[in-house]
């Protein structure tokens, strides 16, 4: 007879998924909190949402970092000349 082993435990596995409760409560934020307990891309990005509740809390400095031309993909606006800094490969030219 062969005795069969008992798995091992998973450290993983141990914070069951819960549902996201359907309300009222149309907001976004409120759809974000929600999905603390569920799985996959959910609890990213709640907490993603949480992170950056955070960041726009008083005291706080935000640094971004950027890779690839961020000019030429689209993204002139989403940068500040006054309080970015990066390395002139990183950004690319202005083609304009």
């Amino acid at each position: 007879m062969v005795t069969q082993r008992k798995p091992k435990a998973s450290k993983y596995l141990t914070t069951p998924t819960r549902p996201v409760q359907v309300d009222r409560d149309r907001s976004v934020a409120g759809l974000l909190e929600k999905m603390e307990g569920a799985g996959f891309g959910g609890r990213q990005l709640a907490e993603a949402h949480r992170i950056w509740l955070d960041m726009l809390g008083d005291n706080t400095t935000i640094l971004v970092a950027g890779s690839g031309a961020l000019i030429p993909a689209g993204m002139r606006r989403l940068l500040d000349p006054r309080v970015s800094a990066s390395a002139g490969a990183r950004v690319g030219r202005d083609c304009d």
